[in-house]
C-alpha cells in the first residue's frame, strides 16, 4: 500500500463504512480499508456504539440488500450502466467489478466531497487494470451539471442504468430529491433505482420510538442539520410524482427475512429506522 494515499475522511462517511465494515469479505475490499484511517472518528464511533448495536445492524442489511439488488437487476439487460450517487467511502466499485464485471459497460461514482478523488486514488492502487470506475465530484442538487459531468465521462441516457441512491436522501429536500430523479426518467422506464429513506414516526411502533428519536438525535448532531423523514404514504406520494413504476418497498425487518431467512434482529414493521425502495424510472 503507498503511505501517502491513507488518509482522514469526512466523519460520516468513515462511521458508516466502519459500522458496516463485515459487509467487506474480498480480500480487494479488506485491503481498501486499509488505507483508511479511522483514528479521528474514534469518539463518534464509541458514541454510536454506545447508543445501541442497532445502528450497525442496519447499516449492514442495508448494504447487502443492494448488493444483492444490484446483482439481480444487472442480469436484466447485457451491458448495463450504474450510477452510484452520493458514493461515500464505500467501495462498492470494487465488489461490482468482482461479481458482475461482464454485466456492466461503466460504473460512475458521483460525490459532493473532493474525498472521492481519494477515493479514485486508491481505486487506481488496487485495481489499476481497469478504465472503471469513474469518479466524480460534484453537487448532486446541482443537476444540470451533474448529468453534462456524466455524459462527458460516458454515460449515455438513452441506456439502462442502476442508479443508486443509498444514505442520500435522508439530507437533501424534497423538491431536490424530485429533481434529481426526473433527469434519470427515461420514456421506456429502462432505468432501476436503488434507494432507502428514513421512517417518520407514525410508522414507528411505539415501543421503538425512544431509539429511533435517539438515532437520529445522534445523526442530527453528526451533520449538524436535520434529517428528512417519510411516512410510507409521504414517500410513495414524492415518488408517484416521478410517474415510476415496478415500486417494491422493504420493511428492515423483511430485509432481514430475505436475507437470513428468519427475524433474530427485527421483529415488527417499522423496526429499524429505514425503509428500501426500488423502482423503474
Amino acid at each position: 500500500m503507498n503511505a501517502h494515499i491513507k488518509t482522514n475522511v469526512p466523519l460520516t462517511s468513515a462511521l458508516v463504512l466502519q459500522q458496516s465494515n463485515s459487509v467487506y469479505t474480498s480480500d480487494l475490499e479488506k485491503r481498501y480499508l486499509e488505507y483508511i484511517d479511522f483514528g479521528s472518528i474514534a469518539a463518534a464511533n464509541q458514541q454510536m456504539a454506545s447508543v445501541s448495536a442497532t445502528i450497525s445492524d442496519v447499516i449492514c442489511l442495508r448494504k447487502r440488500y443492494i448488493r444483492k439488488a444490484l446483482s439481480e437487476l444487472l442480469l436484466s439487460h447485457p451491458q448495463q450502466q450504474v450510477c452510484i450517487l452520493g458514493a461515500g467511502l464505500d467501495p462498492l466499485s470494487i465488489f461490482l467489478l468482482e461479481h458482475c464485471a461482464d454485466r456492466i459497460s461503466h460504473i460512475f461514482e458521483v460525490d459532493g466531497s473532493d474525498t472521492i478523488h481519494t477515493k479514485a486514488t486508491i481505486y487506481s492502487d488496487l485495481i489499476p487494470d481497469t478504465d472503471l470506475p469513474h469518479c466524480i465530484q460534484c453537487n448532486l442538487t446541482d443537476t444540470k451539471l451533474l448529468m453534462e459531468t456524466l455524459q462527458l465521462q460516458g454515460y449515455q441516457p438513452e441506456k439502462p442504468s442502476v442508479i443508486l441512491f443509498e444514505g442520500v436522501v435522508h439530507y437533501i429536500h424534497n423538491h431536490q430529491f424530485i429533481t434529481l430523479m426526473q433527469r434519470f426518467r427515461s420514456g421506456d422506464k429502462h432505468n432501476r433505482v436503488i434507494m432507502d429513506y428514513c421512517l417518520e414516526l407514525t410508522d414507528v411502533p411505539e415501543y421503538a420510538q425512544p431509539l429511533h428519536n435517539t438515532i437520529i438525535d445522534l445523526f442530527e448532531k453528526f451533520i449538524d442539520d436535520r434529517v428528512n423523514l417519510y411516512s410510507r404514504k409521504g414517500i410513495m406520494a414524492v415518488i408517484n410524482d416521478l410517474n415510476v413504476s415496478s415500486i417494491q418497498m422493504d420493511s428492515i425487518k423483511n430485509v432481514e427475512f430475505q436475507l437470513n431467512g428468519n427475524n433474530k434482529l427485527f421483529q415488527q414493521q417499522g423496526e429499524g429506522l429505514l425503509e428500501m425502495l426500488t423502482f423503474s424510472i
